[in-house]
């Protein structure tokens, strides 16, 4: 996955992989990331690539930071 976002010297951006009932997926959690950057490849514990083909919902949560765009590849 990739984001575009930016964040204060405090603030952070955390996201979470959901499935269709809005219960997170273990290991599907990111760290809290922070900076400003357009292309930064976001991690998760877990392989994206088991979830090809389910529905998912993703949550993030922002503390002082915006998000401009993010796409997975």
């Amino acid at each position: 996955m990739l984001l575009n976002f930016a964040t204060s010297a405090a603030g952070y951006v955390k996201i979470e992989i959901l499935d269709k009932t809005y219960r997170p997926l273990e290991n599907y959690s990111s760290c809290e990331i922070f900076g400003n950057t357009i292309d930064r490849k976001i991690g998760f514990p877990a392989d994206l690539s088991l979830l090809l083909g389910k529905p998912i919902r993703l949550k993030f949560t922002l503390s002082d930071a915006d998000i401009y765009s993010f796409k997975f590849s």
